[in-house]
């Protein structure tokens, strides 16, 4: 299949969790990769959501590692609250990533973020 037919083909939904995040806000998690490769969680960028990951979680990169990709707090299918506070505080954002790395109990995961 030549490229520009291959970047149109849909991908299956990864197997998603609901787990609770910082201040207990309801995120959703999103896994692919083989389940005992070591982890590596991606975290995507501002009015973004796990599907700018997607290409990672089903691509090459599957084959060896074990690939976790979360919607942010007010992103994609995880909670969005009213109150701007629950956004300028920066360690919410730190709980929630941590929230995510001890529900999937990954040991050293790889951070990358966009």
């Amino acid at each position: 299949m030549p490229a520009s037919t291959v970047d149109k083909v849909p991908l299956p939904a990864p197997p998603a969790t609901s787990i609770a995040g910082g201040a207990g806000l309801r995120l959703t998690v999103y896994e692919g990769g083989k389940a005992a490769g070591p982890p590596i969680v991606f975290i995507h960028g501002f009015t973004g959501s796990y599907l700018s990951w997607e290409r990672q979680l089903f691509g090459p990169l599957a084959e060896e590692f074990r690939l976790v990709a979360y919607d942010l707090r007010g992103h994609g299918a995880s909670d969005k609250p009213l109150d701007p506070s629950s956004y300028t505080d920066g360690t919410l954002w730190a709980d929630d990533l941590n929230a995510v790395v001890r529900a999937k109990q990954l040991d050293r995961p790889v951070l990358v973020g966009w």
